[in-house]
């Protein structure tokens, strides 16, 4: 089934973001789903999760609510923008989409999601050949 016959779908499914990103993961990027880690504690001494992650490549995932509510939601408050500055300042790239871009058209996300994985991707294997280089150092 494809996200855009979500509407075809029981109404607790439409919502539900973890079912939503299973089936955009099964569909597009199918090799990463063992991968994908749902609400991920990103750091050690705070009890802040991400949605979904993809710890590996240090790639987060935020699927936002409430962007239709009179006040902005529930996403929009200055303890959401800290957890995302505090996890970009840890090194994390965050996504951030919502439940109606992944059930009208995600095509748009597809795509940028595919970048980012290549890009976090490359970057992490960077890393690691770097780290290697100086342990070899000893450094």
């Amino acid at each position: 089934m494809l996200l855009k016959d979500a509407h075809k779908l029981p109404y607790t499914k439409i919502i539900d973001k973890k079912y939503l990103m299973q089936m955009l993961f099964q569909r597009e990027f199918s090799e990463l789903l063992p991968q994908l880690v749902e609400e991920y504690k990103f750091h050690p001494s705070r009890r802040f999760r991400f949605d979904h992650a993809l710890p590996n490549i240090w790639l987060a995932i935020e699927t936002e609510g409430g962007q239709y509510s009179k006040f902005g939601g529930r996403h929009n408050r200055d303890r959401d923008r800290f957890k995302y500055n505090l996890a970009a300042s840890m090194g994390w790239t965050i996504l951030r989409v919502s439940p109606q871009v992944l059930t009208d058209d995600p095509s748009e996300f597809v795509e940028i999601l595919a970048a980012a994985v290549k890009v976090c991707t490359r970057r992490t294997a960077a890393l690691t050949a770097y780290d290697a280089q100086r342990a070899q150092e000893g450094l």
